[in-house]
């Protein structure tokens, strides 16, 4: 498993992404092979992906460089979450447009341009079967 110290991307490919998922659904008991395992890279500036894959979970990781700005998870019936909640501020509690809204003062911000920030990073999903 990778931990990075360094300020490098904080995903570089997806084999070790795939990797250290597996390796931590170990630690967390859970028997998980890399051919159950779906990466989707969405470099940024990017489109919300339309749908969960079926009968898939996912935890999804906005980023920009090496900085991680939001971190989610959702189950198999979640495909509001997965594809649209958090590119609109207000459709939902945390999502990273509402994230970004609340700074919106220090930064002079409106929601339309919460919508294309977040649209403006690069966002890396892995999907599974548990």
């Amino acid at each position: 498993m990778s931990v990075r110290i360094d300020r490098t991307p904080f995903i570089v490919t997806a084999d070790q992404l795939t990797d250290d998922f597996v390796a931590v659904a170990k630690l967390a008991g859970v028997e998980l092979y890399a051919d159950a395992v779906l990466i989707e890279r969405l470099p940024a500036p990017h489109v919300p992906p339309t749908r969960l894959p079926q009968g898939r979970m996912a935890v999804y990781v906005f980023a920009r460089g090496s900085e991680v700005l939001k971190v989610g998870k959702v189950g198999a019936k979640s495909q509001a979450r997965y594809t649209s909640q958090h590119y609109n501020a207000g459709s939902a509690l945390s999502t990273l447009a509402a994230s970004i809204l609340a700074e919106s003062g220090r930064h002079g911000l409106t929601e339309q341009t919460s919508r294309e920030l977040a649209n403006g990073l690069g966002r890396t999903s892995i999907a599974s079967i548990f």
